[in-house]
């Protein structure tokens, strides 16, 4: 084994148990571009969401299928559901998280929030009523702003994919940087001036990308939530480039000790090089952002700590700070980078295998030194992809200087 220190797999839960870690040496970013300035300089924002499980009750919207039609129960009356969180639930310790319960748009597209709890002080938060789409109920202070923001997918036949109320595939290429194997694909049409806007997924552990550009909606861990994810990125104008992890690809060395010599940390400069060199079509080097699940949100805060400068803006799903192990609790190492990109995180608050905490933790760290940054939680799931997350990710890079 790598490391005196022994550390346990968690296979089954996604994560890797950790043991502490050192940062990792920062690789120097192209020229102009990933966050070149500094995060703090599109103002400080705290925004929280805590969302139901169940909140696409009867008569909310229903998933979009771009083989045409959608699936639900229309015409039904919208009743609030109960789910939500409050002292007595599953809730952070954290009491200051702000709790939405959003009943689905009415005819006249009313939305009626209910709101307790208190807000972040002092952060600006916002709240968010979401059942199956962000824009599902656009009321006051609502991010993202719907009129701006707009995520979709397109027909069959306009998209690299085929998506159903059941089913994801997209067509794909391979390509080997590193003695890796990176999956990628670009949008359809003609590339902008300067390239794509491009997402860098990094896998969760024990489900390499060369096993998770199609599936169905029985895949485990809310994965086809996932591949919904790969889909609204492409049909938004983002192309999508996923390595495989180290440890024969099952999880990424973030979490150890001495990240500096691991098999990551020799792999990344290679593939940042190969990205810039255009190995995966044109890229935009000023929009390059990055996003995991579980061991691959570790591995996208890696990027805030050991590659600064290089994206522009990250989504942190299931995971925490780069280092932390998973199963306990954990708070970033301080100070966190001056640069950080804006940080979205997205949180089951029944999760076992990667406390809720971790996320929090480090939600209210870059709060506080300025970063934006905002959190999503869903009140009744464990560790699993959130349904939110095709629309949220896609939105929250698109916010970030992405373009449909």
């Amino acid at each position: 084994m790598r490391y005196a220190i022994s550390c346990t797999f968690l296979a089954g839960l996604f994560i890797t148990w950790g043991c502490g870690a050192l940062p990792g040496s920062p690789e120097d970013p192209p020229d102009g571009g990933g966050a070149s300035q500094p995060a703090s300089s599109q103002g400080a924002s705290g925004a929280v969401w805590v969302v139901p499980d169940d909140a696409s009750p009867e008569g909310g919207p229903a998933p979009v299928s771009s083989e045409g039609g959608t699936e639900g129960n229309e015409g039904d009356t919208a009743t609030a559901p109960d789910a939500g969180l409050d002292d007595a639930s599953a809730a952070p310790d954290d009491a200051s998280l702000a709790v939405v319960d959003c009943i689905p748009a009415a005819a006249d597209g009313a939305c009626p929030l209910s709101v307790s709890g208190a807000a972040l002080p002092g952060t600006g938060a916002q709240f968010q009523c979401e059942g199956e789409s962000l824009t599902e109920c656009p009321g006051p202070s609502t991010p993202p702003d719907p009129g701006t923001c707009a995520p979709h997918l397109k027909p069959a036949g306009q998209s690299r994919c085929t998506v159903t109320a059941t089913t994801v595939n997209c067509n794909s290429v391979n390509a080997t940087v590193g003695g890796r194997e990176v999956v990628w694909q670009v949008p359809l049409g003609t590339p902008p001036p300067n390239g794509w806007p491009a997402v860098v997924l990094f896998q969760a552990s024990l489900y390499p990308p060369s096993t998770t550009w199609s599936g169905d909606a029985g895949a485990a861990f809310g994965l086809f939530n996932y591949l919904l994810l790969e889909a609204m990125l492409l049909d938004n104008g983002f192309s999508v480039i996923e390595p495989t992890a180290d440890n024969s690809g099952n999880f990424w060395d973030t979490n150890f000790p001495n990240y500096d010599t691991s098999g990551d940390a020799t792999f990344m400069p290679i593939f940042l090089d190969a990205i810039q060199a255009g190995t995966f079509g044109p890229v935009d080097l000023t929009k390059l952002y990055a996003s995991g699940m579980s061991s691959g949100g570790f591995m996208t805060s890696r990027m805030a700590v050991s590659y600064p400068g290089w994206f522009v803006a990250l989504a942190v799903q299931s995971g925490g700070y780069a280092s932390c192990p998973g199963g306990v609790a954990c708070t970033p190492t301080l100070p966190l980078p001056a640069n950080h990109p804006p940080t979205l995180f997205l949180h089951g608050a029944l999760d076992v295998a990667v406390p809720i905490s971790d996320s929090e933790s480090y939600y209210q760290d870059l709060v506080a030194q300025g970063t934006e940054t905002e959190i999503i939680v869903d009140a009744q799931i464990v560790h699993e992809v959130l349904k939110i997350a095709p629309q949220a990710v896609t939105c929250w890079f698109l916010q970030h200087g992405g373009s449909q």
